[in-house]
């Protein structure tokens, strides 16, 4: 996970996700959602009012292997928290 240095020329901030490790048995979904909450919960924080984000994930070494990983209560919870954050950041003027 990486926040970019630069703005585009619209002003977005550019975050960068990527696998550390692509071996798909020692993926652990829950925590890699719990992560990725966190950095984005740090990332508003630190920004505050910003244009908004543009997020980027690099699929390479992604396989099969690691959908089987995926669990769903995970995946749930993270759909909600971008919601959230969708929602909140049309409310606040930005996004």
């Amino acid at each position: 996970m990486v926040a970019l240095p630069n703005l585009t020329a619209e002003g977005y901030n550019i975050l960068l996700y990527r696998l550390a490790d692509f071996d798909y048995s020692k993926l652990n979904f829950a925590d890699g959602i719990r992560v990725f909450c966190m950095f984005n919960d740090i990332k508003l924080s630190v920004d505050r009012l910003s244009e908004g984000y543009i997020v980027i994930f690099d699929m390479k070494g992604c396989t099969l292997g690691h959908l089987t990983r995926v669990a769903l209560p995970a995946l749930r919870t993270f759909m909600a928290y971008i919601q959230v954050i969708t929602k909140s950041s049309f409310n606040s003027g930005t996004g």
